[in-house]
């Protein structure tokens, strides 16, 4: 299984205050670009530690990397928690192609942990193992203020902490 995670671009972003936890309350109109990163997931042995490979233009900023720090990683590992007891999930290994700079501010990040979600769910449900979307926004609200906004395609405004998604409706003049 193989999908994109694309670039995200702020059209705008409002910051207005911050809760007591830190968190910046948002206001903001995002798309996404057409520049991605390519993901894909492979099943694996049971007994087999997850595995990202990683290649592509921006590959060597991310080689050094722990792989339990990386976010496709972490958003996969947290969906798989949610399985109930006495279910195995299974291993998977995922491999990214980078072709978004990293730490350029555009949430590359975000959205390959976007996009791992959405693919570890179809990998858990074709096991006949119920994930839901509900499940997926809980995720990615705990993995970061823009994950939740790279599930969907599209223009979205996003508001609270970023766990606030409404699909905008594109107009032509």
């Amino acid at each position: 299984m193989q999908t994109i995670a694309p670039a995200k671009v702020n059209l705008c972003l409002h910051i207005n205050g911050q809760r007591d936890d830190g968190y910046h309350l948002l206001d903001s109109l995002a798309v996404m670009a057409s520049v991605a990163d390519r993901i894909s997931l492979q099943e694996a042995d049971l007994d087999t530690p997850p595995k990202l490979a990683i290649t592509g233009p921006f590959a060597e900023a991310l080689q050094h990397e722990d792989i339990a720090d990386n976010l496709i990683v972490k958003a996969s590992n947290m969906l798989r928690n949610l399985v109930p007891a006495g279910m195995a999930a299974p291993e998977t290994h995922f491999y990214l192609e980078k072709h978004i700079p990293v730490a350029a501010g555009v949430g590359g990040g975000s959205s390959n942990a976007a996009a791992a979600l959405r693919l570890t769910a179809h990998h858990l449900r074709s096991h006949d193992i119920a994930v839901t979307d509900d499940h997926l926004l809980d995720c990615a609200e705990k993995l970061g203020a823009d994950v939740a906004v790279c599930l969907h395609h599209g223009l979205s405004r996003k508001q609270g902490i970023g766990e606030l998604i409404s699909p905008v409706a594109a107009t032509r003049n």
